[in-house]
């Protein structure tokens, strides 16, 4: 189980729901999208008038449960030490959002409703000085990248799997999800759908550790952030003939 709990939420109800680990990329977590999202954020601020952050560098990626009701819950944040270094920023976040109640839209999958994992930045500094009406965090966001590039790692990634699929004789559609730290390195990896099977998984995730230390982490406001990659691997002939 992925190393978060959830606020206000019985552990079990927790591990026995269905609830999408991502988003779906095509749709909007927040009536009027993201800069209506961030409008509203900055509305609150202003509101409650309350004070920015003296550190103007600090940053934090917040993480919700939005529920299939449109409700959201926080996401407890286990890395004690980030939040130490932007305690403004999680404050902050953990304020306004308590705030936020309404246009919330839960996300949608063949026409039903499901529980989703949401991320986002707050960058305090953008939503108090420098603010604007058309902010979008991803005007400033560079992702994550693998050292020499999406050829290098597509061929990375074969030589380094090829032989580990061969000899479990694995057919079928997966995504190998893991994050890139501020230092380049692989973290919490996880395989989807689960495989029931330890000892795969096992090889699986030390095989990818070998891709290790390769990576320049994602940049938001030139400051280095923890980002997700999602690997779609379709094993069959073909991967294992490349």
């Amino acid at each position: 189980m992925r190393k978060y709990l959830l606020l206000f939420c019985f552990i079990s109800t927790f591990c026995n729901a269905q609830i999408l680990d991502q988003f779906p990329k095509d749709q909007d977590f927040y009536e009027g999208g993201i800069t209506k999202f961030y409008r509203d954020f900055h509305q609150i601020i202003l509101d409650k008038n309350i004070k920015p952050c003296e550190n103007k560098k600090e940053l934090y990626s917040v993480k919700l449960l939005l529920t299939k009701d449109a409700q959201i819950k926080f996401v407890k944040d286990f890395d004690s030490f980030n939040i130490s270094k932007n305690k403004c920023a999680y404050d902050l976040s953990l304020t306004v959002l308590k705030s936020l109640k309404t246009n919330w839209k839960p996300a949608v999958v063949k026409n039903q409703y499901f529980d989703s994992v949401v991320e986002f930045f707050i960058f305090p500094n953008d939503l108090f000085e420098n603010y604007k009406e058309s902010y979008h965090p991803n005007q400033f966001y560079i992702p994550a990248t693998y050292i020499g590039g999406k050829k290098k790692f597509d061929k990375d990634f074969h030589d380094n799997f090829m032989s580990l699929f061969t000899d479990y004789h694995i057919n079928g559609k997966f995504f190998l999800d893991f994050y890139i730290d501020v230092d380049g390195e692989i973290v919490n990896p996880s395989l989807q759908p689960d495989i029931r099977n330890p000892t795969f998984t096992h090889e699986v995730f030390r095989t990818l550790k070998r891709l290790n230390k390769k990576w320049n982490p994602a940049v938001f406001n030139g400051v280095s952030v923890k980002s997700k990659i999602s690997v779609p691997i379709g094993f069959s002939v073909d991967f294992y003939e490349r």
